[in-house]
């Protein structure tokens, strides 16, 4: 005969990390006057917090080196704290035409 074994018991654990959301617009005036600025040539947001870091958006109207920049923009999320360890970052970005004020349609995204 078979021993009785008791109840099965079911354990459960869950990590849950800390997570912040925030919003930055960086309003670009006369962006026209921008293209032709350079391949791989930047103009910066003002630096911003978020998650008790300070993070700035690199516009790069003509793309980066090396791209075939001719119909491209590339935007960059950069971390600005000094002091920062590991950090993760999920972000979105949008390019809105002012005067239509419609979202542009991204024609390639590439991890930096």
């Amino acid at each position: 005969m078979e021993e009785s074994q008791g109840p099965r018991r079911k354990t459960v654990s869950r990590y849950n990390p800390k997570t912040e959301q925030g919003t930055h617009v960086f309003d670009i005036a006369r962006y026209s006057l921008l293209k032709g600025l350079g391949a791989g040539k930047c103009i910066r947001s003002a630096t911003f917090a978020v998650g008790g870091y300070e993070w700035c958006i690199h516009f790069k109207p003509d793309g980066d080196i090396g791209e075939d920049n001719k119909y491209y923009v590339a935007v960059f999320l950069d971390l600005a704290s000094k002091n920062a360890a590991e950090v993760r970052a999920l972000f979105n970005i949008k390019l809105v035409d002012p005067a239509t004020g419609k979202q542009c349609k991204p024609l390639k995204m590439m991890p930096e």
